[in-house]
Parts: structure tokens; sequence; C-alpha cells
């Protein structure tokens, strides 16, 4: 737009103030000034303004927020943006989270760690895998007479589960000790004779495939090539009192539909559970951030994108969307949308049970909703001379990770609104800071701490009559408090809740262990962490 003709105060026209700049056409940014005098300079290069006070240069944005400075004797100002790519608030980031399972994560010989065959287990105790047998009555027949053995009672000792994995999902061995089914057995050879009977077998065992594939966004699992074997069958009821047939007919007849049940169950338990366990590995459905200071509640959705099983394990990606909750705080942005940093694959290491990546782009999707819900504004009381002052975000904060892998928080153009001797104040504040990552798994967070010593800038836009003492008071409270929105930020971990899997784990969920190592990787936008999925209480 054409510059005014007549003096204006010292301004930067270009780029405006909280504005969105796309990468799209390159990285060299107009900027373009008025009101200047001479001494000027931009980003600390001397700059000589036309006579009317007006100037012209460039400036190389990076991907994040970037702040321009220009100063000139009359005074110093700054303007913030955005630059990069920006995604529409419904976007689902394609492979936001992803997880390897590796030979551990299917069996693992430490009971605190959630393996796949750790879950199976706790959910056989949790459901008497025989139980459907009582109250069944199986009958046959034999020359000259008919039997019938009606079920009371069916227990066994301990149970084990084993996967392991295989190509297209994997291979499993359940066993039962110790097997009894107690009954009635009722003989018709004439006349009618009825005795308790047992059924003892020393071990049974299940085995056969699980596969595993996606389906419209989820898992699904299904048994095949299951079989059956009953060690050290024995039933002995001395014929019944009859002089042949019975034990060994009753035997054949009964071991069969023994085997047919035990079959059954074990494959429902086992592809139920291990479909569940799948599906559920994931992020929460509500993150509630009310605890941490922030008056927001985001809903979170995801569907898996990705499945790969092999004999070396599996590994699995879900796309994810993390947005505001519509209300009476939501508003309207008039933004592009969130700062898309772009996600790469990540491999994953195979030493542990467990390894995971969670991409950048959920966080600043995440601070871009939180933002949305204007559940960043704070109101500050008893400033000194000026009462109560509020804090306004203009821009949503975003991170970004250097070249070096230090990940780095900002939030631009903060208003910083209150009154003195009955005028209004303005000024805006934008700051970057360093933040250091900490793995809290058993809180299923990655917490990003601010380092304490952030890049400021202030600018005053309206502040006639404030002398400097009241403005520096004001200063002090913008860099003390402004980073507070900045902190903690939280990257919400994926876990597994158990209560569904048996009555012991209500309140019990497998989350990333203390021992989990975090690496953040600029080449992919993504923190990475590798360790262990392990059973803590749940938060």
């Amino acid at each position: 737009m054409p510059l005014p003709s007549e003096p204006v105060p010292f301004q930067l026209v270009t780029p405006g103030r909280a504005v969105f700049i796309s990468s799209a056409n390159g990285d060299v940014v107009e900027v373009r000034g008025a009101g200047a005098a001479p001494g000027l300079t931009v980003e600390g290069v001397p700059i000589t303004p036309a006579a009317d006070g007006s100037f012209t240069t460039t400036f190389v944005a990076h991907e994040g927020l970037n702040v321009v400075h220009a100063e000139d004797p009359t005074g110093r100002i700054a303007n913030a943006f955005l630059f990069g790519r920006f995604a529409s608030p419904d976007k689902m980031i394609p492979g936001a989270v992803t997880v390897r399972i590796n030979p551990e994560g299917f069996k693992s010989n430490d009971p605190k760690v959630a393996s796949l065959s750790r879950l199976a287990e706790l959910a056989f105790d949790g459901i008497g895998l025989l139980a459907q047998l009582e109250g069944k009555t199986f009958t046959g027949t034999f020359k000259g007479g008919s039997w019938s053995f009606a079920v009371k009672k069916a227990t066994y000792g301990d149970s084990m589960a084993t996967l392991t994995p295989k190509a297209g999902g994997a291979a499993f061995i359940a066993s039962l000790s110790k097997v009894e089914v107690n009954g009635v057995l009722s003989i018709d050879f004439s006349y009618t004779q009825t005795d308790a009977a047992t059924i003892r077998i020393d071990s049974a065992i299940v085995s056969g495939d699980i596969e595993a594939g996606l389906a419209e966004g989820a898992l699904a699992v299904n048994g095949a090539n299951i079989t059956t074997t009953l060690n050290g069958f024995a039933y002995d009821s001395n014929n019944a009192g009859f002089p042949c047939c019975v034990d060994e007919i009753l035997t054949d007849v009964m071991k069969s539909n023994l085997e047919a049940a035990m079959q059954e169950k074990v494959a429902e338990v086992l592809e139920s559970k291990v479909a569940l366990a799948l599906n559920d590995l994931g992020l929460p459905p509500v993150i509630d951030l009310t605890d941490t200071g922030f008056p927001a509640t985001l809903a979170v959705s995801h569907a898996f994108d990705a499945a790969s099983f092999t004999k070396t394990g599996a590994s699995l990606s879900a796309a994810l969307r993390i947005s505001g909750t519509p209300g009476e705080r939501q508003r309207a942005l008039g933004s592009p949308g969130w700062l898309e940093l772009g996600t790469k694959p990540v491999e994953l290491g195979t030493t542990t049970p467990h390894a995971l990546s969670v991409s950048l782009d959920v966080l600043n999707q995440a601070l871009f909703a939180v933002w949305g819900e204007d559940a960043l504004t704070r109101t500050i009381d008893d400033v000194p001379s000026f009462g109560s002052v509020t804090l306004t975000p203009k821009l949503p904060p975003v991170v970004t990770l250097t070249p070096e892998g230090n990940l780095r928080a900002a939030i631009g153009e903060v208003f910083v609104r209150g009154n003195f001797g009955g005028s209004p104040v303005l000024a805006t504040v934008s700051i970057v800071d360093d933040v250091m990552p900490s793995l809290d798994g058993e809180a299923g967070k990655l917490t990003l701490t601010p380092s304490g010593k952030p890049e400021v800038a202030i600018t005053w836009i309206q502040a006639e009559g404030v002398p400097q003492t009241l403005r520096a008071v004001v200063e002090a409270m913008a860099v003390t408090q402004v980073p507070k929105l900045l902190s903690p930020l939280a990257l919400p971990l994926p876990s597994l809740p158990l209560a569904s899997f048996a009555p012991s784990l209500a309140g019990t969920v497998a989350a990333v262990s203390k021992e989990a190592k975090l690496w953040l990787d600029p080449k992919t936008n993504r923190a990475r962490i590798e360790g262990a999925l392990v059973l803590v209480p749940a938060n």
C-alpha cells in the first residue's frame, strides 16, 4: 500500500504484526517502514531512509517465529511473524505416532514389562478359560447303550502364554496345567447308573498363529492354524461297573470335546486381547489441561495408517489430530492454521522391548488448539502503578528444532494491555527460548521446560505519559510472565489402559519406563524414545 505523505511515527509497515507468511514463495521477506530518522538500522544493518522517512530492505526468514528489529535515534521497534507451511486445524497428521514392538515386547522375562505375552497371561487369569464348559452336557452311544457327562466344575492350575513375532502377525503357545473336569456320568445300559467322575489332564497346550493387519484405520487380529494337545489325559471310571468300552469311548469323545472347547476359548481371548492391546496403544481421547493452568480441553482422534509384522517384530503407525473442543471460548482465529514442520519416518531401535516416536507436529497442533480456545490469555493483578495487566498472544506458540537438535519454543506478539492514569498502555512482547526435554513416562508426558534465558523483544505502541521507570516495571513483569505461557509444554506419550484386560489390572496402565532414553531428531522432526512399556498405576 502507498505510504502516507504526512510525517508518521517510526514504524514497520511490512511485515505486519502477528501475520502468517507462507514459505511457498521462498524465504526472502520484504521489509518496509515509515517515519525513520537518519541513523536507522534494521537487524543491525545501517539503512538510509528516504527524505519522507520511508525505507525498504529484505529479511531472510526461517521456519517458525521471526522477529524483525529496527532502531533509529527516536526508538526501537520489533514486529514478529510466523513463517513456514501452515496446516488446517482439522488435518490428521500422518504417521504422527509410530511404535515398534521388538521380540522382548512380545515375550519378556521381566514381569513388569507389558509384553503381549504378559498381557495375555493376565487376561487368562481374569477370565477362566474353562468356565464355558461348566453346565454343559456331552452325550454319546456305545453298543447296546448310551451315556452322558454333565460338567459341574472345570479348574486348572497355572496358565502361560508365549507370543513370538512372525511374518504377518505372531505365533502363540498357550498352556494350562493340572486341568480337572468334574461332572456326573450317566450310563443307560438296560438300566441307568449315575456316578460322579473326574477327568484329569496334566497339561493342555493350544498353539497357532495370530494374523494381524489394517482394516479401516484399526488393527484386525484373527487366529489361524490352531491346534490343541492334551498331555496326560486320564479318565478312570472302572468302566462304570460294566465289563467293557465305557472308558475308551468316553475318553475319545470327551477328549476331542475338551480340545475343541479349550482351543475356541484360548483363541478367542488371544484374538480379542491382542487386538485390544494394539488398538488401544495410543494417546488418550481427551487431554485436560486445567491442572497445568490452561483452561482448555483438547480432543484427540487417531487412526492407524501403517502396520508391519515380521519375524523381528511389529511396527505400527497412527495418524493423529489434536483439536480444541468447540465452546464459548473458541475464537475466530483468522489464521491459515498451525505451523507444520513436516515429519519423516525414523528408524526405531531393536534392542529394547519397545520403541516409539512422536512427531513435533503433534505439539504444534496442540499449541494451536490451546491458543484457538483463548486459553493462553492471562490477567496479572497488582502491577505497581498499573493495577491489572492483560497478556494476550496474537500468534500461537510454536516449537522448532535447530540443526544441532536443540528444541526452541517461541511465542510472538503478546499484547500487554493496561492503564496508567486513565490512559491505555499497550506494548508487544515476543520471546524465543531454548527448552529442555524431560521424559516422565509414568505420568505419560514429555515435558519441555524453558531454559530461563529467553531472547526478548519489546515494543511500546501506546505509552504516552508513562515514565521510563514505570515502563521498566511493565517490561520486567512481561519478561517474568510471558515465558509462563510456554511452561510447561507437555507432549502426551502413547500408553495402554489395562482395566479391560483383567480385574487385577484396574487402575493400571502400560507406560514408558523411567529407564527409557529420549532423542530429538532434527532430520525427522520427531522425539524418539527407546525403552519398555511397563505396568504402572494410572494417574
